[in-house]
This record gives C-alpha cells, sequence and structure tokens, in this order.
C-alpha cells in the first residue's frame, strides 16, 4: 500500500472516530436526560401517590398508570445505556478489516469494513462498519481474493473480492494496514497469538479461521460436534458462537435461552468477559454436577468430578484403586444407563417405596397407603401424574389434619393453668405452634418428600436377583464383579453420600418418576469438555433441553478420566441421533508455540493429530533439582523472571489439590507472591497461580511451570493424557521440574530435554 493510500486510511479513520464521537456525545446526553426523568417519577411516585380510603381506585389507577410510564422509561434508559457503551467499546479500534466486494453484474466493488459492531451514520444512512457477524463480512473469513458468495434471507449472493485489507488499530490510531489475499494475513495472527492469555480470548474475532467460521455460523445442525486439539480455540469458538447467535436470532433468541455448561467456577470467570466485549448479554453457565446436587436434594452429598479425581490420583493401594475404576467404567456405561431404564419401567408396576408424612411423631398418610395410591387408585396415569394427584391429595389430608391438631393444641392450652390468655390469644398461639411445622410438612411434600428415590435405587443394588432380571430385559450385560460394586456404593448411600458414577442415575430416576424439569425455553446449548461426559449425562441432557440445538466442543486427547468420559464421538450420535450430528475437527493449535507443540504432541503418539500454527519460542526446559527444597526455589526464581518479563499469568500446575496446597506454602515461604486455586474459586486472576491438574482444564496460561515432574509422581499409563493436558496449558513457556529422575513421559516425548538444564 502506498503512502498516498495509507493517508487516505487514516483520513477516513479519523472521520469515522469523529462520527462515534458525536453519537457518543449524543447517547451520554439521552442516557443523562432519561436518569434524570426516571428519579423525578420515582420522586413523584414516593410523594403525590397516596392511598385514599375514600377514593382508593382512582389513586391504584394513577398508581398503575405511573408505574407503566416508569418503566418505559427504564426500559429506554437502559438503551441508551447500552448504546453508548458499544459506542465507548468502539471508539478505540473501530474495524479490524475490509473487503471490497463487487456483485456479479456489477462494475464497481463497495468497500465494507468490518468491525465487533455495525456502526451507522446517521446523517447519510450508511454503514460505516458492519458487525463481524452479518452475511457479507462473513467472506472476509471465507475467502481470499476472488470468486466469493454468502448467503442472506434473500438467497445466495455471489460476486467477487477485489481487496482484502486488515487493520491494526489502538485507541483510535491505525498502527498498520496490510492488503493480503489469504484468509488471515500472518503478521496480525502472530501479533494476536503472542499476546497474554486474556488480551487474546477478546480479540479472536479479528483472527477467525475459515475451518472455525464454518462452526460459529452453522445455524443448520441440531447437534453440533465440535473435536478440536488443545488450543484450536474451540472455548472462543463456542463463544463467539453465542455471540454469532444472539446477532442473526436477535428477535428470538436472547442470552437466557442460551446455556453453557462448563467444568467449573474458574472456567467461567475465564470466559465472562468475552461477550460483553462483544455487546452481548452473558449467556447463563452451570456445571452438571451443581445441577444434579440441587436436585437429588441437601439430604445427600454428591461426589464431584474433582473430588473424584483426587481420591484416584492420591490412591496408593492399586486393589482399591481398580475396583473404584472397574465401578466407574460399567455405571457410567450404556448398559448402565439402559438397567436404569428399565428399573424405572418396573417401579411404575411394583416395587415403589414411600415414606409416612408425619406430624412430629404421628403419620398424616402412610406410607402404605400412599403405595396403594400409586398402583391402585392412580395405576393408569404415569408415574409423574400419579405423583402429581398424590401430593394434592396429601395436602388436603395435611390441611385438614391441621385444623383438627390446632383445635387439639387450643383446647390443651385452655386446660393447662400455666397458660393465660383470652380464648383468640389461646388459638392464635396454637396456630402459630402448629403452622410452623404443618409448613415445614407442606414444604416437603411440594418437594416429594413423601417419595423415597434413595431407597429405590439401594432396593436395584441389594437385590442382585432383580438387577439381573433389569439387564437381561435391557440386553445388557452385567460384570463379573457386580457383587462388589455394589458393596462399594452402599456403603457410600449408607452414609449419606452419593459417589460420582451413581449420581446420574440417581438424578434420572427422580426426573423420571417425579416428573421432568424441562427446561423448554432454551434454545442452544454449549457444553465444553465434553469428554468427560458419559452416555448418561448426554442422555439427561437431552432430555432437559427438549427444544434446543447442542453444541458439544471436546478434545478426546484431554480425556484425563477416560473410565467415565468418551474415547470417540459415537455414542454421542447413539444419543442425539446420528442424522442430526455434524462433526467438525480442529486439528490446528493457535495456543502454544511450535517448541511446545511438539513436545507435547510427543506424548501422544497415538493420539488426536495436531497442527501447531508457526510461531516460534524458546524450547520446554526440563530443570532437575536435588531435592523438593531445591525445586520450589528454581521454581520460585523462575516465576519471578517470568512476570518481570512481562507475563501477565504465571501457573504452578501440581498433579493433586493436596500437592497444591504443599507447593503454595513452599513457594510462599521462599518469598513467591503465589496464589491457590482451588475447586471453589469463582476468579481466575493473574500472577502466580498454584492449582491442580484438573482444575487447568479449558484453561490457558502465558507460562506453565509443572511441579513436581518425577519419576515417583507421574507414574501411570492412565495419567499420559492428564500429563499432555497440563502442559498444552502453557502459551508461550513451558518448564517442569523434577527431583531426580523425571516422569518417563518425559523422556519419551524427548530424551533431549535432559540437556537443557540440569
Amino acid at each position: 500500500m502506498d503512502e498516498r493510500e495509507l493517508q487516505a486510511e487514516r483520513l477516513r479513520l479519523k472521520a469515522v472516530t469523529a462520527v462515534i464521537r458525536k453519537q457518543l456525545d449524543e447517547w451520554e446526553q439521552t442516557e443523562r436526560k432519561r436518569k434524570s426523568d426516571m428519579n423525578e417519577l420515582a420522586k413523584h411516585l414516593w410523594e403525590e401517590v397516596t392511598i385514599d380510603p375514600q377514593a382508593s381506585a382512582e389513586s391504584a389507577v394513577s398508581l398503575s398508570q405511573q408505574t407503566q410510564v416508569w418503566a418505559e422509561l427504564h426500559r429506554s434508559y437502559g438503551h441508551a445505556s447500552a448504546m453508548r457503551q458499544a459506542l465507548e467499546a468502539a471508539l478505540p479500534s473501530p474495524y479490524f478489516a475490509r473487503i471490497d466486494f463487487r456483485e456479479e453484474g456489477q462494475s464497481a466493488a463497495e468497500p465494507v469494513y468490518i468491525g465487533k459492531r455495525s456502526i451507522v451514520d446517521e446523517a447519510s444512512g450508511r454503514y460505516l462498519t458492519l458487525d463481524w457477524r452479518a452475511p457479507l463480512a462473513g467472506v472476509y473469513y471465507d475467502y481470499g481474493l476472488g470468486e466469493a458468495r454468502y448467503e442472506t434471507p434473500e438467497g445466495e449472493v455471489r460476486g467477487y473480492v477485489d481487496l482484502k485489507r486488515q487493520y491494526r488499530i489502538r485507541n483510535g490510531e491505525l498502527e498498520f494496514a496490510i492488503d493480503t489475499g489469504l484468509q488471515i494475513g500472518d503478521t496480525i495472527l502472530q501479533e494476536m497469538l503472542s499476546r497474554n492469555a486474556g488480551e487474546r480470548m477478546r480479540s479472536i474475532v479479528t483472527t477467525i479461521q475459515r475451518e472455525q467460521n464454518a462452526v460459529i455460523r452453522d445455524d443448520h445442525s441440531p447437534v453440533l460436534i465440535v473435536q478440536g486439539a488443545a488450543g484450536s480455540g474451540k472455548t472462543s469458538i463456542a463463544l463467539q458462537r453465542v455471540a454469532y447467535l444472539l446477532y442473526k436470532y436477535r428477535k428470538r433468541i436472547q442470552a437466557e435461552h442460551i446455556v453453557l455448561f462448563s467444568p467449573n467456577l474458574l472456567f467461567a470467570d475465564y470466559v465472562s468477559g468475552v461477550l460483553p466485549e462483544l455487546g452481548e448479554s452473558n449467556m447463563r453457565q452451570m456445571t452438571f454436577h451443581d445441577y444434579a446436587a440441587g436436585r437429588i436434594g441437601k439430604q445427600l452429598h454428591v461426589e464431584d468430578r474433582y473430588a473424584l479425581m483426587e481420591k484416584l490420583l492420591a490412591e496408593t493401594d492399586e486393589t482399591e484403586r481398580a475396583r473404584r475404576e472397574a465401578c466407574i467404567r460399567f455405571k457410567t456405561s450404556a448398559d448402565y444407563m439402559r438397567i436404569i431404564l428399565r428399573y424405572i419401567g418396573h417401579l411404575e408396576r411394583e416395587g415403589a417405596i414411600f415414606r409416612d408424612v408425619i406430624y412430629r411423631t404421628k403419620p398424616i398418610v402412610t406410607a402404605e397407603t400412599l403405595r396403594d395410591w400409586f398402583y391402585g387408585r392412580y395405576a393408569a396415569e404415569p408415574a409423574h401424574v400419579r405423583l402429581d394427584k398424590m401430593k394434592e391429595k396429601i395436602v388436603d389430608a395435611v390441611k385438614v389434619y391441621a385444623v383438627r391438631q390446632t383445635k387439639r393444641v387450643f383446647r390443651q392450652l385452655q386446660n393447662d393453668p400455666r397458660y393465660l390468655g383470652t380464648d383468640k390469644e389461646l388459638m392464635d398461639w396454637a396456630k402459630r405452634r402448629v403452622g410452623e411445622r404443618i409448613d415445614e410438612i407442606l414444604e416437603e411434600v411440594g418437594a416429594f418428600g413423601f417419595v423415597d428415590i434413595p431407597a429405590m435405587y439401594r432396593q436395584l443394588l441389594e437385590d442382585e436377583a432383580l438387577f439381573r432380571r433389569m439387564a437381561e430385559a435391557a440386553g445388557a450385560a452385567v460384570p463379573p464383579d457386580w457383587t462388589s460394586m455394589k458393596t462399594y456404593a452402599l456403603e457410600w448411600l449408607s452414609r449419606s453420600t452419593v459417589p460420582y458414577e451413581d449420581a446420574t442415575a440417581l438424578l434420572y430416576m427422580k426426573e423420571s418418576l417425579e416428573g421432568l424439569q424441562t427446561f423448554n425455553p432454551v434454545r442452544h446449548v454449549l457444553v465444553d469438555e465434553v469428554q468427560d461426559y458419559d452416555v448418561f449425562q448426554l442422555y439427561v441432557l437431552r432430555k432437559l433441553f427438549p427444544r434446543a440445538r447442542f453444541t458439544l466442543l471436546g478434545d478426546l486427547n484431554q480425556s484425563i478420566l477416560a473410565e467415565a468420559g468418551l474415547t470417540g464421538y459415537g455414542p454421542v450420535e447413539d444419543v442425539f441421533g446420528r442424522e442430526h450430528c455434524r462433526t467438525f475437527r480442529l486439528t490446528r493449535s493457535y495456543r502454544s508455540t511450535m517448541e511446545i507443540s511438539a513436545f507435547t504432541t510427543s506424548l501422544l503418539p497415538e493420539g488426536e493429530p495436531v497442527e501447531p500454527v508457526t510461531r516460534s519460542g524458546r524450547r520446554p526446559a526440563l530443570v532437575i533439582a536435588s531435592d523438593a527444597g531445591r525445586m520450589t526455589q528454581l521454581a520460585a526464581r523462575d516465576a519471578a523472571a517470568l512476570l518481570a518479563d512481562g507475563l501477565q499469568s504465571v501457573a504452578v500446575i501440581c498433579r493433586t489439590q493436596a500437592d497444591a496446597y504443599r507447593a503454595h506454602a513452599a513457594l510462599r515461604a521462599e518469598g513467591a507472591a503465589a496464589r491457590l486455586l482451588t475447586r471453589d474459586d469463582a476468579r481466575l486472576g493473574s500472577g502466580l497461580l498454584v492449582l491442580p491438574s484438573y482444575l487447568a482444564k479449558g484453561l490457558e496460561f502465558d507460562a506453565v511451570l509443572v511441579w513436581d515432574a518425577s519419576a515417583g509422581t507421574y507414574v501411570r499409563e492412565s495419567e499420559r493424557r492428564l500429563f499432555y493436558t497440563v502442559c498444552t496449558r502453557a502459551l508461550h513457556t513451558l518448564r517442569l521440574y523434577a527431583v531426580g529422575e523425571p516422569s518417563r513421559f518425559v523422556a519419551e516425548a524427548d530424551p533431549e530435554l535432559y540437556d537443557v538444564e540440569s
């Protein structure tokens, strides 16, 4: 690009910036005015609107009218505030790309400037910038120079890209502009990839690649499966996909209609700023464990995946570990799911267990009566309808009992000389005494507390003949060590604790019998780290969100709990229907340098393919220490140097949470300002972070220091993918610390690392 053309670009940027400033000033004034109007009306409502007993109807009408006016002002204020925020966000960098697109049959191309938001010149009605999610903007990501096409609601538009230009604009200043015939110029991509973790997450729209764009804009597939290598941008793609759906279907879908199942609270914090950066509200986020634990109830503690990982990694008794792994493998299988589904059908005919509805020590409705209702009076109805009708009948019985009990207590108070007062006072006292317990009973009944789901589940485990009948009917195989498995689960349940591998079965029994609480308004569900979900969990998600489309993102290379996760996507297709599923495979990794990628890829020679993007850096380093104290000193020294060099996040990743506690204490003793992260933390932050391996899933850090990568620490072959996952969190720097001999995983991947540092 010559100097004359570059100057023209600078002048255009100046003109666009001036328009944005003008609009921003106008919206700021509008926002202030509408806020002032709201405050004035609120003051008027407080001071002037009174409810006069002589004119209550007139006052109520006045209050209603004033409230409606206030609500409209509030909506108007919200719109003005959103417009002001959008313009403020656009001002430092209004656009990042330009294409000159010439439609077929036209002689001249139209320049189109692409940014995170559309900005319209109100005087002329022309688009100064076009939102990256608009159909025409998709041409920028999908095509080089030459023929191109894009879809609109009116049909396909064909034409030609005559120019493709990329910009870096900071604080309203054009730093450089590059013409390219490629998809995304290497200069822009490399500049983005060299940034720190938080900045990269927010800037991906400027460097979306063609294969990523196909995932983002796919709005036809009911179920989209994305198998992506570590660092392929799966999480970023998911968030851009949400932004795209909110843009394209803005009249039908709002943020509350989209749900993201994330692996943990840290991950939720990590991605929380991306959608607001794009001008959209954050969707709802939850974890499968939180949903399951909430539905199963407070009476039972449900083991989560992280507690399970901690137990398995810390277990030194190989026999006990093998026993637990066998339990997990079977109870997360399709065979076990089919047994549970068959058992649920069996319970509709016989075997359901109920609890007495009790006032203090006296039953109001007995379990026997409830069983008679379930299998007698209401037997023709589905199970959940029966329970709903039983609930209504129990409520009536409780209310009748409450009246009788209140009268009984009232008479007792009258006859007891210790209680003095009028009959009205004594009756009020009786109502309060009885009412408190009655309210508790009604709350329990409303939550189906009269149905004993845990007892029904225990019944299936205890009665081996019943279990084998259900398995035979379901066409499922029973493992030879089933007796040991059921004993293990019953030991847990006797302590009011649900093992991880039993939670989904218990959850679905509850949902099926009491009535599935479907989320019908939800239109799209995204599941990150889907390789960590088992077939039964996916089946439950499909049932919970019957009207939603699904985007499932995972990496089979990072299945750190192979006994419970996916080894392929066949089970996903079995659950959702092969005809509904479309699979994308993203093999290019944009996270780590080529040197780090070469090492991590060598850790899994038989794993899913990974193609690193061209970005060089320092080789991973192996640091051999004479003892744990020296390892701590070296890690503290290196962390301080990396932070001093400008890296914002340095993660010391340990094998277990117990290891993380010890590492954190040791580093603090060395004077390092380290912060310990646990599964209960909801903020990731920056600086020197210490965390266990399984919490690092889905995250990335400028530098990763692998704590105690020693031969005696990472030993089991089953932990190879865990070690791979830890190492693939690094963007720019990877250092592994070992006391004495390093893990065989290191030596097998790159024996020359021994020579890097010792």
